[in-house]
């Protein structure tokens, strides 16, 4: 379709969808969650009672390297070769209170990169920087990621 997408095909996207995924490891959108234990429980050989206040954080479990290997390193083939559990990827929260809106997010972000990589090629235009800012709840790049849109001739 010259105009518009092949609706199947934007399924299909693996490579698109590996890059997406390893984006949100490196900079998930909101750096922990919150939740109060409905009952006694025992995490990382821990006794916790019902009540307690525990805060999974996924920007640090993303950079485990007993569960990524070399974890500063951006590699979208780590989402190639394997599926990581829900406790070790969970950049949308996890378990019963995952973002409900994250089935429709990673399809829109895969039909956003899809539909820009069709048209231009992006480079850096400077050396990403590493601050951030939040926005509620969420976390983005301080100045944004400057970058050079050439025309792409793949179409």
């Amino acid at each position: 379709m010259p105009d518009g997408f092949d609706t199947a095909a934007i399924l299909k996207l693996d490579n698109v969808d590996a890059v997406i995924k390893e984006s949100l490891r490196l900079s998930p959108p909101i750096l922990l969650t919150e939740r109060r234990l409905a009952c006694d429980r025992t995490v990382a050989g821990f006794p916790l009672r019902a009540g307690t206040l525990v805060r999974p954080c996924q920007y640090l479990t993303h950079r485990d390297p007993a569960i990524f290997a070399d974890p500063a390193r951006f590699d979208p083939s780590r989402f190639r070769k394997r599926q990581p559990t829900v406790y070790e990827y969970y950049p949308f929260g996890g378990g019963t209170r995952t973002c409900l809106g994250l089935s429709y997010s990673l399809v829109q972000m895969r039909v956003l990169v899809a539909a820009v990589l069709s048209r231009v090629e992006l480079n850096l235009a400077a050396e990403p920087t590493r601050a951030t800012r939040r926005i509620g709840a969420l976390v983005a790049p301080a100045h944004g990621t400057p970058v050079l849109a050439a025309p792409n001739d793949v179409r």
